[in-house]
């Protein structure tokens, strides 16, 4: 019985193990998939350039002449930053106050501070020296928007005027005394186009100059006295070395002209050109604040250095005024009779 039982287990042992052998194999866990990549954020777009325009003066960048344009320049660029600036390429030594419209309408440069009278002729771009209103008055008549059509025919964009003062006139210096308008007759005095009718009027010999030639033309005596205002007198151009006396009264406006070259401006985005006005709009009455007292400031400087202020008889004052205005005004309508009334009519009040 015994052997039986072991017999008996030695075949259910032997069918057992290959039974077991036999199973199938627990299948392996799957291995996990990996996780996907995220796709990387695009990168943010480079902010576009600002545009950059480049500006010529008529005046030193140090100057006080200079200030307004300064003012200007910060003005537009604080406001505009990191879409439009302007960079100050450079004053008369760059560009000769004579060539500086031509550059600014060829496309030299995109914008210029430069002095009215030295274009074309039947713009009349003097006539604002010869207004009595001041620079807010001017803006009121509508004078600005003529103004501006007749750059847009010759290339060019009329901004604004820079450099208004109602302290800042102009004046007769010379290096020898002068009691009365006789005195003043036949003497060699430098001009420029818009005060040439101030010589007109003492029958004096008008000899053109840039304004950097006016010292040593006074120093060489080539040049018996010249035609300036106060501002910068003393202090950049150091005329009481080289003049004696400021013959008063004073006279017309001493303004600068901002204009931009046409094709510049249309090619600015329309909200550039908005803040360009907008900008200056916000900053004129402080740019115009500031001139006139530094003008203030610089009259003081002038007689403080020397220079003697000579006053004329009451009669001659008047007859000087009168005739240095009337013609001025017959000058502009030589060039062009029809605008230049029209023109008068807005500007003289």
């Amino acid at each position: 019985m015994k052997r039986k039982l072991m017999l008996a287990t030695l075949v259910l042992s032997l069918v057992i193990v290959p039974l077991a052998a036999c199973a199938k194999a627990p299948a392996p866990a799957p291995t996990p998939a990996p996780a996907p990549t995220p796709t990387p954020s695009p990168a943010p777009a480079p902010k576009p350039e600002p545009i950059v325009w480049k500006l010529l003066s008529w005046a030193a960048k140090d100057s006080l002449t200079g200030v307004p344009t300064m003012m200007f320049i910060d003005a537009i660029n604080k406001e505009l930053e990191g879409t439009f600036r302007i960079d100050f390429k450079g004053g008369p030594d760059v560009i000769s106050t004579f060539d500086q419209y031509k550059s600014v309408a060829s496309g030299v440069v995109d914008i210029g501070s430069i002095v009215s009278g030295y274009f074309s002729k039947e713009m009349l771009t003097n006539a604002l020296v010869y207004s009595n209103l001041d620079h807010f008055q001017i803006k009121e008549t509508g004078y600005f928007k003529l103004f501006d059509e007749l750059h847009q025919t010759k290339g060019l964009k009329f901004i604004t005027e820079l450099n208004y003062a109602p302290s800042n006139r102009y004046f007769i210096y010379t290096n020898f005394q002068v009691n009365s308008l006789a005195d003043l007759k036949g003497k060699k005095i430098r001009v420029w186009s818009g005060v040439a009718p101030m010589a007109q009027a003492v029958e004096a010999t008008p000899v053109t100059l840039a304004a950097g030639e006016i010292y040593t033309g006074m120093e060489r005596k080539i040049i018996d006295g010249f035609i300036w205002t106060q501002m910068g007198a003393a202090t950049d151009m150091h005329f009481n070395e080289v003049s004696k006396y400021l013959v008063k009264p004073g006279l017309y406006r001493s303004i600068a002209l901002l204009v931009a070259n046409l094709n510049s401006w249309n090619k600015l985005p329309p909200d550039v050109q908005k803040g360009i006005l907008n900008a200056y709009a916000k900053a004129e009455k402080e740019i115009g604040d500031r001139y006139n007292a530094i003008a203030e400031d610089e009259l003081a400087k002038v007689f403080k250095g020397g220079i003697t202020a000579v006053e004329l008889p009451s009669a001659d004052a008047q007859n000087f005024s009168k005739l240095s205005y009337d013609l001025a005004w017959e000058m502009l309508a030589k060039d062009n009779a029809e605008l230049a009334a029209k023109v008068k009519a807005m500007l003289v009040k």
